[in-house]
Order: C-alpha cells, then structure tokens, then sequence
C-alpha cells in the first residue's frame, strides 16, 4: 500500500514536472524562432525597398 502511494505522489510529480520543463523549452524556442524570422524579414524589408 505504502509503495502505491509513493508511486502516486513522486513519480507523477516528476512527470509532470519534466512535462512542464519540456513544453517550457519547447515554447522558448518556438519563441526564439518566430523572433528570430520577425527580424529577418524585417531587415529585408528594410534593405530591399
């Protein structure tokens, strides 16, 4: 019984904390992207007029 529970109580909150992490990253660098082809197109526009 006492293993069900430590189940239940550590090994979902690290799940859910490395769920957490991994779409924290994910969104970071879907971030740094769309940021990053912001400026490019910008600077083309600038230069190309």
């Amino acid at each position: 019984m006492n293993k069900i529970k430590n189940y239940f109580d550590g090994e979902k909150d690290e799940r859910i904390r490395q769920g957490a992490y991994k779409a924290e990253a994910y969104a970071f660098r879907v971030l740094l992207v769309i940021l990053g082809i912001g400026i490019a197109i910008k600077f083309f526009c600038f230069t190309f007029q």
